[in-house]
């Protein structure tokens, strides 16, 4: 299972968060600079280009993942998890600005991170990358796994979600290079649409019964959403949205 499905269950009703600290400004560096090129190639963001910003998206969370830099640049006390008050943001390329976010317990080494990019210049996060973990394919290599929730708008609500432990054969292994999307596109606040993507190519999941089935390795369930549901977790991912956007000062 998941590691954050016991982290998603926590998720509190209400949040109210305080800015603690101040700003440190760095000098910029070759990653913010290689960061910046790919992120001008795909944005602004729209969706008939949404599976190149996808992949995009996936390389720089890598990056963020293994940093050259990790500076804390701010934190904020935050009600969103409890046990993990501490929201730290780090400046992982030097430029000043943050792109990845650290939920800090308040005693032991437990935490909650991932990396978050904006979908229009100078805009709040909007695209959030996590890490999952490393599993073996169906090739049997070593396959890294990250979990992508998107406000494609921009209006602080999470409206599509990417998965990438696909078992299209249900083997019992994740097929390296694909993807499943779960997407809310009339922002209305339920699932309305889903994909599987390899790479470039993308098919539409249709819904058989009301369900659309991303044949999902880990997901509980299987990853078998009905046609109309909220979007999943709609509540914590606002409350995650907005906790960015308040330690960035937009909001």
């Amino acid at each position: 299972m998941y590691w954050w499905a016991t982290v998603l269950a926590l998720a509190a009703a209400n949040v109210s968060s305080i800015a603690v600290a101040t700003d440190i400004r760095g000098q910029g560096s070759g990653l913010s600079m290689y960061k910046a090129r790919k992120l001008a190639e795909v944005l602004p963001y729209s969706v008939a280009r949404r599976v190149q910003t996808y992949q995009v998206m996936r390389r720089l969370g890598q990056l963020n993942h293994n940093p050259l830099f990790s500076e804390p640049i701010k934190e904020i006390e935050s009600e969103t998890f409890p046990g993990m008050k501490r929201l730290v943001l780090i400046d992982t390329d030097n430029d000043a600005v943050g792109d990845y976010f650290v939920y800090k317990a308040d005693e032991g080494p437990d935490e909650l991170y991932g990396a978050m990019f904006p979908l229009v210049e100078g805009g709040p996060p909007a695209w959030i990358v996590f890490p999952v973990g490393p599993v073996l394919d169906d090739e049997k290599e070593l396959l890294f796994l990250f979990l992508h929730w998107v406000d494609q708008n921009s209006d602080g609500r999470a409206d599509l979600t990417i998965f990438e432990d696909v078992d299209l054969d249900q083997s019992g292994w994740p097929e390296s290079g694909m993807s499943a999307w779960l997407a809310d596109d009339d922002f209305d606040g339920l699932v309305d649409t889903a994909m599987h993507c390899a790479k470039a190519e993308c098919s539409e999941i249709k819904p058989v019964d009301g369900v659309f089935d991303l044949k999902l390795r880990f997901n509980p369930g299987g990853g078998r959403f009905v046609n109309g549901q909220e979007f999943a977790n709609t509540g914590f991912l606002e409350l995650l949205f907005r906790d960015l956007r308040l330690a960035m000062e937009m909001e």
